[in-house]
């Protein structure tokens, strides 16, 4: 369901769900790109018919112009993940609203800024606070704010993980799980690139390894990837 936590003023929609009789499962990206990843992931995505949303970092999309590029072009909505992957529950919101003026000053290279504009921080942070609201609201006329019905916890796969077998074992099973999920259509799912702060050695291997089973289970389950 769309949730927003105030009908007015400056408190912003917070998104847990997608609105009512939608049943297309939104499958969302953050801490791209990279080039471990994005390309895979933008194949996967082609060959399945699916679309998806990134939340790109700006250090990265200074880093790795081209694969911005790739994404827009293939017809996948891009947003700003903020430009350093900090904490904003602990950060002043004036940070938090530099931080996203200068990462959507990069991303308008590749597109025009969308008309409503969701916003997800690093670590899903920021949105209890009135004043990241308040900000928020000054960033952009209309702002949402994109928080999850379903995490995969996909940051934690690679774990003490020794070889790609196990790692395949793992994100099946993951997936299963999800799957399985009463409230999987019209959900929001939360997955990474490669997550910052994670020094596992598997780590940059994990979304092209676990895309595959989690969209093979929503085509079990009969659900589509829509935006």
């Amino acid at each position: 369901m769309y949730n927003p936590i105030s009908p007015g003023g400056y408190w912003r929609p917070v998104l847990a769900r997608q609105r009512k009789g939608v049943r297309d499962v939104a499958l969302t990206f953050d801490d791209g790109p990279t080039p471990e990843t994005t390309p895979v992931i933008l194949r996967m995505l082609t060959e399945a018919g699916a679309r998806a949303t990134f939340f790109l970092s700006g250090t990265r999309v200074e880093r790795y112009p081209a694969l911005v590029a790739d994404i827009v072009r293939a017809g996948h909505d891009v947003y700003g993940h903020a430009w350093d992957h900090l904490d904003f529950d602990r950060r002043a919101a004036s940070e938090g609203l530099a931080e996203m003026r200068r990462v959507e000053r990069a991303l308008q290279a590749f597109r025009p800024t969308p008309p409503v504009y969701l916003v997800r921080f690093p670590y899903n942070a920021g949105w209890r606070r009135a004043a990241m609201h308040r900000a928020m609201r000054d960033f952009h006329p209309d702002t949402r704010f994109a928080y999850h019905t379903i995490s995969t916890e996909d940051y934690r796969l690679a774990e003490n993980c020794p070889d790609r077998a196990t790692l395949d074992a793992r994100c099946r099973d993951r997936a299963a799980t999800i799957a399985a999920r009463a409230d999987l259509p019209g959900s929001i799912l939360l997955l990474h690139e490669s997550p910052f702060g994670v020094n596992e050695s598997l780590n940059p291997m994990v979304a092209e390894v676990l895309l595959p089973h989690i969209l093979d289970a929503l085509k079990a389950r009969g659900l589509r990837c829509g935006p």
